[in-house]
C-alpha cells in the first residue's frame, strides 16, 4: 500500500510540473517567435515538440519524486492532489485569458 501511494505522489508531483511547463513554454513560444521555430526545427512541429518535452519532463519530474521521497502517507497524497487540482485550473485559466489577450488585443 505504501509502494502505490509513493508512487501515485511522485505522478501526481510530474504531472504538477508538466502542466507547469506546458503554460509556461506555450506563453513564451508565442510571445518569442525564435523558440517556436527552434522547436518547429528540432520535433517538425511546435505542439509536437511540447508533447514530447512534456513527455520527458514528466518521466523526469515523477522520478526525481520518487527517488527523493522516502514514505507518503495518504494526507501527503490528498495535498498533492488538491494541488494537481488547483494547478490545472489556475494553468487553464492563464492560458484561457493569455489566448483571449492575443486574439482580441
Amino acid at each position: 500500500m505504501e509502494r502505490n501511494l509513493k508512487l501515485t505522489n511522485a505522478l501526481t508531483s510530474g504531472a504538477i510540473v508538466t502542466i507547469i511547463f506546458v503554460v509556461i513554454i506555450t506563453i513564451f513560444a508565442d510571445l518569442y517567435l525564435p523558440l517556436k521555430d527552434l522547436l518547429k526545427q528540432l520535433f517538425w512541429h511546435h505542439w509536437i515538440g511540447k508533447g514530447i518535452l512534456s513527455v520527458l519532463i514528466f518521466i523526469l519530474g515523477a522520478y526525481v519524486k520518487h527517488i527523493i521521497s522516502r514514505e507518503t502517507f495518504e494526507k501527503d497524497l490528498s495535498k498533492g492532489l488538491n494541488s494537481l487540482t488547483l494547478i490545472s485550473i489556475c494553468s487553464s485559466i492563464v492560458l484561457l485569458v493569455f489566448f483571449f489577450y492575443e486574439t482580441f488585443y
